[in-house]
């Protein structure tokens, strides 16, 4: 698994424990299906999907921004459909959203640019937010100057602009060594 994927898992995981609090049947998937794939129970209970966008640099080249398109899918229950109920299901959605990114744990998640359904397909409803999410580390290589041995030599001090063996007694020792030993 990379380490994207990694952080994308961690991110759907803690917005879904977010979630469950108050709508615990509501479902929350890293995978998006056509509107038919998802049952209309599904779509009753309502859907968010957290899709990855891309990444972004930041001043730090270990450190970048994950883009994250989270898209819902909500349906209102009565068969001739609401405009006005549909509208407040969405922003109802939305406002876990929001409301997740005020947490601790989604706390790295902010939200940019939302757009709706504008009540246009009811009884179906949805709702798309630009989100980024970070800074994360998102190094997948380890440090190669940590080999993980431990240094145990000396360590000298130069005093003088004089380098080399023949100047060994230009420098202080600095042990490592515990000074209670």
């Amino acid at each position: 698994m990379s380490i994207t994927d990694q952080i994308m898992d961690e991110l759907r995981q803690s917005f879904a424990e977010y979630v469950a609090i108050s709508h615990p049947n509501r479902k929350i998937t890293r995978q998006w299906q056509e509107r038919d794939d998802y049952s209309k129970q599904d779509r009753d209970n309502g859907i968010h999907a957290l899709l990855y966008r891309g990444e972004m640099p930041t001043d730090n080249p270990n450190l970048g921004i994950i883009r994250v398109l989270v898209m819902g899918l909500i349906r209102v229950h009565s068969r001739d459909g609401n405009g006005l109920e549909l509208e407040q299901k969405e922003l109802e959605m939305l406002e876990q959203l929001k409301g997740f990114s005020q947490t601790t744990e989604g706390a790295l998640l902010h939200v940019n640019n939302i757009v709706t359904s504008l009540q246009v397909e009811c009884p179906e409803g949805w709702y798309m937010a630009e989100c980024e999410y970070g800074p994360v580390d998102l190094t997948i290589t380890p440090n190669r100057w940590d080999d993980g041995r431990q240094f145990t030599g000396d360590i000298y001090m130069g005093r003088a602009p004089d380098i080399g063996a023949d100047h060994k007694n230009d420098y202080t020792n600095i042990s490592l060594e515990d000074d209670d030993a």
